[in-house]
């Protein structure tokens, strides 16, 4: 079990489509860094221009531009927030979910489990598409932050300032306004976990679907559709039920509530790891 994990994360973590996601999920990042870095300096000479006309200091309002409201993960203005949360399930697709449909056509599983238990083989699979497809989108979220954290103050956000956007029925609101390095850690974590178990979709698939193409997309139709399913809840309930929405830190329409995340990140994995583990010991591979 040991061996084939290693293996498996090995390959899960250095092939091509791994490394090319992340790269072009971090220079999609990398436009929000320019706008909100150009849009500060902006900000802060517009300021230093008023100050000097009216001959004296005013509220430099640095709360405008500050780190947690600059961010990729905590603004919701620019292009490239929209492109990077919108692509997100393809990021968590595209580096490894594929990876047992192509070793099962190419005849490298019948090689496998003549050496090692289907039970290891499958679970080990599952595990290293989840860590993959969970890095593909943590890593640029994480390296964002920490470039975005170089250029911008990073102030405790301050509820009492109109460029805070994150209310009481949210989740972890307490936390944002007090600790908010521990609330940007938190949903790191979320979204990574998250998009680990998107991923895990594409294996699921790879079952029933003799399509590659076909396997790395459909999870993000799945999520698409769910994003636009939230459209029959207005006027009934206003939560996020869209990964797309409530994987961003601050909300975007709808409050994020922790309850919901986790039911539905729950009935990805039930479903994912009992496809993946009892279609994979049960089915031929020879």
């Amino acid at each position: 079990m040991k061996n084939i994990m290693k293996i498996e994360i090995y390959k899960a973590l250095t092939n091509k489509f791994f490394i090319t996601t992340v790269s072009i999920a971090f220079f999609i990042s990398l436009f929000n860094v320019l706008y909100m870095v150009g849009a500060y300096n902006d900000f802060r000479r517009e300021m230093q221009e008023i100050e000097r006309l009216l001959g004296y200091e005013t509220n430099p309002e640095v709360h405008a531009y500050a780190l947690f409201n600059s961010w990729i993960g905590g603004e919701g203005k620019t292009l490239s927030f929209a492109l990077f949360f919108f692509l997100l399930p393809l990021f968590a697709t595209i580096p490894y979910g594929w990876s047992y449909f192509v070793e099962l056509k190419s005849g490298y599983v019948k090689n496998v489990v003549t050496r090692v238990s289907k039970k290891d083989y499958f679970l080990s699979k599952y595990i290293a598409v989840f860590v993959s497809g969970g890095l593909a989108v943590a890593i640029p979220l994480a390296l964002n932050f920490l470039i975005m954290a170089l250029v911008v103050p990073a102030l405790t956000p301050d509820k009492s300032y109109i460029y805070y956007h994150l209310s009481q029925p949210n989740m972890w609101s307490g936390l944002y306004y007090t600790q908010p390095f521990l609330f940007v850690i938190g949903y790191l974590v979320i979204d990574f976990i998250f998009c680990g178990l998107i991923a895990t979709i594409s294996m699921a698939l790879s079952f029933y679907v003799k399509n590659r193409f076909a396997i790395v997309i459909l999870p993000f139709f799945l999520m698409l559709g769910l994003h636009y399913s939230r459209r029959f809840l207005y006027w009934i309930a206003y939560v996020e039920i869209s990964p797309l929405n409530f994987l961003h830190s601050t909300p975007i329409e709808n409050p994020a509530k922790g309850w919901i995340i986790v039911l539905e990140a729950l009935v990805i994995f039930l479903l994912t790891f009992t496809v993946c583990m009892k279609r994979g010991i049960r089915d031929e591979v020879f």
